[in-house]
């Protein structure tokens, strides 16, 4: 694990003053890093809010701190993904240890089999805590699923691994990009309307107006106002 001038440090560079908060951002990368080097993520499919910043946005993303995964492994049950993330966590991870804490409140799966699951528990030197994990069955993975690098920031410098890729849904990739353009353009600029296309027309080639008239006529026109 980290120092703590080392997460002050960080918590400095990302504009997080939280401690807390930058101290479970590091330990998901840790527990990520465990469950690749383990094989857990060759059966699950990396998703959600988490997912979106450490491959998407980096540091500039929304601090989640839950893991949400999709089981891409057809037939393979609940309990099985359990035991086996149970035996992942068997053994102290660069001096953090992580538990199941298997028992009546251990894991959990929902009642219509859609999803499961468990709130591991972590250890080390300077205290301990939990981690929100889900995995759904709900999603169809139709796609082989995406591997995608974790974007660096400045912390990884200090760690004892590369971060590995991780394989993600490859449904999240056109939405990323949507999300990822909205959130660099200026907070002036407005949603946008055929109005204004109408307005600015005589600004517009040939081409431009019969592209236009495509996507009025389609109701898929979006311009800014």
């Amino acid at each position: 694990m980290l120092t703590l001038p080392q997460l002050q440090r960080f918590a400095h560079e990302s504009g997080i003053r939280n401690l807390q908060v930058v101290e479970k951002e590091i330990l998901l990368t840790y527990l990520l890093q465990l469950l690749a080097e383990k094989g857990f993520l060759k059966e699950v499919a990396f998703k959600g809010g988490t997912c979106i910043r450490k491959t998407w946005f980096g540091a500039r993303g929304r601090f989640s701190t839950d893991l949400d995964f999709t089981c891409v492994t057809a037939g393979k049950r609940a309990d099985d993904f359990v035991m086996q993330l149970a035996e992942c966590m068997s053994e102290p991870f660069h001096d953090i240890q992580f538990d199941l804490g298997l028992g009546d409140d251990g894991w959990y799966e929902t009642g219509d089999g859609v999803s499961w699951g468990c709130e591991p528990h972590y250890k080390h030197s300077r205290g301990e805590g939990t981690i929100k994990l889900q995995a759904s069955n709900r999603e169809v993975a139709t796609l082989m699923t995406d591997d995608r690098a974790q974007l660096e920031v400045s912390y990884f410098k200090w760690l004892r691994f590369k971060p590995s890729a991780i394989p993600c849904l490859r449904i999240e990739r056109n939405s990323c990009r949507e999300n990822s353009r909205r959130l660099s353009a200026r907070q002036t600029a407005r949603h946008l309307g055929p109005r204004s296309i109408r307005r600015s027309a005589h600004a517009r080639s040939p081409d431009q107006k019969t592209r236009r008239d495509q996507a009025l006529a389609g109701k898929r026109c979006f311009c800014a106002r």
